[in-house]
């Protein structure tokens, strides 16, 4: 147990919290490990959670950190899925929900808001005044700011969008040394894009400022079936080799396409936003390079009923079983390594797979990303759920995990994709970077963080 009683007189006694139920929250719900070991009932959690109301408040209670050697966990909304959050018993977890202020400077588009704001409030209040972020992550009515970018969140318009990250224009940040940092986006020596992805390791990120844009004025989506994935990936790919840029371009192997078009051995969908001029252009080139590549157009309700499914369908939904793991891995390519990884991926003699699907999302000219979904399951579907075996169950995951990081890697390949790395991927992203750039990231963290209280033993 860790003696928080300094803490008080920086954040008040209401703000520092020890009981059982404000502590489980302070691990992903959401991460496979986490959720085994619920069900085996030995959660490991922080021995209390502090909540700063200030960016001073932050600094005090990193300067505490330092002195006592107490650990440090920043949590925001906790919908990560690769433990990028991981609590330990002797630390104290740090929730940033009181940061919650924001300024809108209209003239130049652009919002500063206090880490701890909620993802999906901010976009709506957005929107009540004409405007949006133009990002929507899969997680984001549980998303804060800080933990969009820190983990560089993606959302399903990239196209038109890009990353969380591509929107941050500047932040404010308190170190693991208890610096305070100002960053702004600049030309030369910008210092912003170490902080962005960097799951808590460097800093405690308390502000952000945000590029916004003015709501789209019209939508339109279309919908294409595909002989073979190959094609519709093709397609992709001239489409983004073009001057159109779709706002969401996905395609969906047979599996994945089965729930919006049953008869599909592959599906692509697009969708183009904006103002109508410019955007009635980017739509019909899209159009007639599907029709070009062989596709056959089906009704845009594909659009309209998968982008329902995607907001409301929990696809992790069978790690509620104790004898099942579902897994979602996303891996980057470019388009020249594209069918390679997901052959490479499909190919797999995974042990006790029921089901497995894929889509292709993130499309830019240079190439994109992979989800694969894999659910397996473990021993037999009718054991009790205290017959669970939590450390026998997270090596299957991790089994599961490094077979399919391997086949990407081995394809051409990255899993630094936008789930973040965490516990979850750090072998794989060690891997990945190799020796060389690895011991660069841990010298960065020596001189941001001296006495590793930040997030330690996640991501570096």
């Amino acid at each position: 147990m860790v003696d928080t009683t300094r803490l008080v007189p920086i954040v008040g006694s209401a703000n520092v919290r020890t009981d059982a139920d404000t502590l489980s929250r302070t691990v992903s719900a959401w991460a496979i490990p986490v959720i085994k070991q619920r069900q085996g009932n030995i959660v490991t959690t922080a021995s209390a959670v502090v909540y700063p109301g200030s960016p001073d408040e932050v600094a005090a209670i990193v300067a505490w950190a330092n002195e006592t050697k107490t650990p440090l966990h920043p949590v925001g909304g906790l919908s990560n899925t690769v433990e990028s959050v991981a609590p330990t018993p002797n630390g104290v977890a740090i929730d940033l929900a009181r940061l919650n202020a924001w300024t809108l400077d209209e003239e130049s588009l652009l919002v500063t808001v206090g880490a701890g704001v909620r993802w999906a409030e901010l976009e709506e209040t957005l929107n009540q005044q004409a405007y949006t972020l133009g990002q929507v992550p899969r997680s984001f009515k549980l998303l804060t700011v800080g933990g969009a970018i820190a983990t560089n969140a993606v959302g399903a318009l990239s196209g038109r969008y890009g990353r969380v990250g591509d929107i941050v224009q500047g932040m404010e940040v308190v170190t693991g040394a208890g610096e305070f940092l100002q960053l702004r986006k600049t030309a030369n020596f910008d210092m912003l894009p170490l902080f962005i992805g960097s799951e808590g390791q460097f800093g405690v990120i308390t502000t952000a400022t945000l590029r916004i844009r003015p709501l789209p004025e019209v939508q339109a989506g279309m919908a294409f079936t595909f002989r073979t994935i190959e094609d519709a990936i093709d397609a992709a790919r001239l489409i983004y080799r073009t001057d159109s840029r779709p706002t969401l371009v996905r395609v969906f192997d047979s599996e994945s396409a089965a729930p919006f078009s049953p008869q599909a051995k592959a599906l692509l969908i697009a969708t183009v936003e904006g103002q109508e001029l410019a955007q009635t252009g980017i739509y019909q080139l899209a159009h007639a390079i599907c029709q070009t590549v062989g596709g056959t157009e089906v009704s845009s309700f594909v659009v309209d009923s998968w982008y329902s499914r995607w907001q409301e369908t929990d696809f992790l939904s069978a790690n509620a079983h104790p004898n099942r793991i579902a897994i979602i891995v996303t891996a980057e390519a470019t388009w020249a390594n594209v069918k390679g990884v997901e052959q490479a991926v499909r190919s797999l003699m995974l042990p006790n797979v029921v089901q497995r699907h894929a889509n292709l999302c993130h499309p830019s000219p240079n190439g994109a990303t992979w989800e694969f979904f894999i659910e397996a399951q473990t021993n037999s579907i009718d054991s009790p759920i205290n017959s669970i075996n939590p450390q026998a169950m997270y090596i299957a995951y991790q089994e599961t995990i490094t077979h399919i990081s391997n086949a990407i890697l081995q394809a051409g390949g990255s899993i630094t994709a936008h789930y973040g790395i965490g516990k979850t991927l750090q072998s794989a992203m060690k891997a990945e970077r190799g020796a060389a750039q690895t011991a660069i990231w841990k010298s960065m963290k020596a001189v941001f963080d001296p006495n590793n209280l930040l997030n330690p033993g996640v991501f570096v």
